[in-house]
C-alpha cells in the first residue's frame, strides 16, 4: 500500500555551493558539490557512485530534498517535468490522472541524512521544525498544525520537515 507523502528533489534557485545536492543536466545523475579543485573548476560527487568529477556550473541544477503529495485539489500548486502550475477545477482530472504531477509540501529537515528520494512516510512519523536565521530548531510543531501555504513566502523558509528516523527521534 502506497503512503500518503514522499521525498523527491524539487529544482530550486539559488548559487551552488559546496554541500548543495544537484542534478547533472547532461549525465542525468544526482551529484553533491564538493571543493573546487586547484585550478578553481568545480568539483562534483555522484551522489550513489561517490566518484568525483570535475563539472561546468552550467550544466548543474541546483536541488533540494522535499517532502511532496500526490493528494492534490483545487487551487494547488503541482510540479511537472520542473515547473510549477496551479491547479483549476478544469485541470483537476488531468492532474489526478497524471502518475508525473504532484505537490511539495516542505523542505525536508537537513539533519534527516538518511532520507532518500522516493522514500514514503505516513502523517505519524512528520512533524514541522520551526527554525530560527541561523537554521536552528526552535519549536516541533504537530504536523496537522500548520499549512505553508497559508505562510508568507518569508515565513515559510523557517520551517522544515522533521522525520522520525531510525532511532526513534525526529530530524
Amino acid at each position: 500500500m502506497s503512503k500518503k507523502y514522499f521525498a523527491e528533489y524539487i529544482p530550486v534557485k539559488g548559487d551552488i555551493n559546496d554541500g548543495d545536492i544537484c542534478f547533472d543536466l547532461q549525465e542525468s545523475k544526482y551529484m553533491i558539490r564538493t571543493r573546487d579543485d586547484e585550478f578553481k573548476r568545480p568539483r562534483f560527487q555522484e551522489v550513489e557512485s561517490k566518484l568525483t568529477r570535475i563539472r561546468p556550473l552550467q550544466k548543474m541544477e541546483k536541488r533540494e530534498l522535499s517532502l511532496c503529495s500526490k493528494d492534490i485539489e483545487v487551487g494547488d500548486k503541482v510540479i511537472f517535468r520542473g515547473k510549477e502550475y496551479e491547479v483549476t477545477k478544469d485541470s483537476l482530472p488531468t492532474v489526478l490522472s497524471s502518475k508525473n504531477m504532484f505537490k511539495v509540501i516542505g523542505k525536508v529537515s537537513p539533519e534527516a541524512t538518511w532520507v532518500k528520494s522516493g522514500d514514503e512516510f505516513d502523517e505519524d512519523v512528520l512533524v514541522w521544525q520551526a527554525r530560527n536565521e541561523d537554521g536552528d530548531v526552535v519549536d516541533i510543531i504537530d504536523w496537522g498544525s500548520i499549512d505553508l501555504g497559508s505562510l508568507d513566502k518569508d515565513e515559510e523558509e523557517f520551517y522544515t520537515v522533521g522525520i522520525k528516523g531510525p532511532c526513534g527521534h525526529f530530524h
